[in-house]
């Protein structure tokens, strides 16, 4: 007997069974990864941890898929509206009322301009359209907020607070990859029946045998009802602009590392910035410090830059999302491996990761803001050159002097 035989309340019983367990094993494993885990101790562990909670985030967001089509509690509006904003929220903080405003337009416009997860460009212009549709100046501002709660609730354990955003991006390019793939079908088709004006929510209960597949079934949308003109998911061809774009990215990567280095060296370490800046040169056990709040200026200017480059100038989107790169760059540089603000230790023993080790130690081996060295946090220049400036500059020799 095939799903759909089966009579519609123990249908309806069984996909509020897959979704609550799919809800209940994500909240178990987010909790274990941010309360219990040891990652150092058990690496394997973290990693099965981490792929898991990937995987049940395609689950939510798929969830959410079939609520906005009403086939998670068929014939319950409300219902299947609390689900899917309850799994939204689970999964990045979305919005439910403007996911499905943006879904059920992709259903009237699919594969055209006005396709709202559709774009023209290649794969990776296509992507930031399609994050940039969902992932608004809301989000941009509540995420923030929600990751720093979880910071200071964490405390020693701040860094684990990873686990929530960086499986549900990499779970984003998941059900963002399927569909790109399932985008084939060469001509419009006409469905035989009774012409129809607008698409329809599917709510035929068919939402469990999409959760207990949802690697695969993530871009699979409802039949269009008899009569729908069904336009085809377009394959998009090359965007002219990409490589500019990529240029973009990569210059603005360069342009911050020369602004972060004027910043660190004469705003932090001036007058005007060391005030926040003195947290990160002094001795601390906490998770936190003032110093962070320059990254969080930056990532205030960062989602402004992404808000009206998508509304008014494109440009200045391509810009914030270099600004992002280099975030992450100095995030794994700077927090991970020279301060060790993860939870794992790695001491680089040779090449440009022992050099840029070596090079901003020893900007921290002065305690004040004054003759320090090594300003940059992507370039390091030589280690010679850095504790012979040091030497000469005597800064070393006074602090001790002071100390005793």
């Amino acid at each position: 007997m095939s799903a759909h035989a089966l009579p519609k309340a123990d249908l309806t019983a069984t996909s509020l069974i897959v979704s609550g367990g799919i809800i209940a094993a994500w909240l178990a494993l987010h909790v274990h990864a941010l309360w219990f885990l040891d990652a150092a101790a058990h690496p394997i562990l973290a990693v099965a941890n981490f792929l898991g909670l990937t995987w049940l985030s395609v689950g939510l967001f798929i969830i959410a898929h079939d609520a906005m089509h009403g086939s998670v509690v068929p014939g319950r509006p409300r219902a299947n509206a609390a689900m899917g904003q309850l799994v939204l929220w689970l999964y990045a903080g979305f919005s439910w009322r403007k996911m499905i405003v943006k879904h059920m337009a992709h259903h009237r416009h699919a594969g055209t301009d006005d396709d709202p997860d559709f774009d023209h460009g290649g794969p990776v212009r296509w992507y930031a359209r399609f994050i940039g549709t969902y992932f608004g100046w809301r989000e941009g501002l509540l995420l923030p907020v929600i990751v720093t709660v979880y910071a200071l609730i964490l405390g020693d354990r701040w860094m684990y607070v990873v686990f929530w955003p960086l499986p549900s991006i990499l779970a984003s390019i998941q059900l963002f990859r399927v569909r790109h793939l399932a985008a084939a079908p060469p001509r419009p088709r006409r469905v035989p029946g009774p012409p129809q004006c607008a698409v329809v929510a599917d709510q035929r209960p068919r939402v469990a045998a999409d959760l207990l597949s949802f690697w695969r079934l993530s871009s699979r949308t409802p039949p269009a009802p008899d009569g729908a003109l069904v336009a085809p998911a377009q394959h998009p061809h090359q965007g002219g602009h990409r490589m500019t774009n990529f240029l973009i990215v990569v210059a603005t990567v360069l342009v911050m590392e020369l602004t972060a280095y004027s910043v660190h060296r004469w705003i932090m370490h001036g007058p005007l910035g060391w005030g926040w800046h003195k947290s990160h040169h002094e001795e601390h056990d906490h998770a936190l410090e003032k110093n962070d709040l320059y990254g969080l200026v930056f990532a205030v200017i960062a989602t402004v830059l992404f808000t009206v480059g998508w509304i008014w100038a494109p440009v200045l989107w391509w810009i914030a999302l270099g600004m992002t790169v280099y975030g992450l760059i100095y995030f794994v540089l700077h927090d991970g491996l020279v301060h060790q603000r993860w939870p794992f230790r790695y001491v680089p023993r040779k090449g440009y990761a022992r050099r840029l080790y070596q090079a901003h130690r020893l900007h921290h081996a002065v305690e004040g803001r004054d003759h320090c060295v090594s300003f940059g946090f992507i370039y390091a220049p030589p280690v010679d050159k850095l504790k012979q400036d040091l030497k000469t500059s005597g800064v070393l020799r006074a602090e001790a002097q002071e100390r005793t």
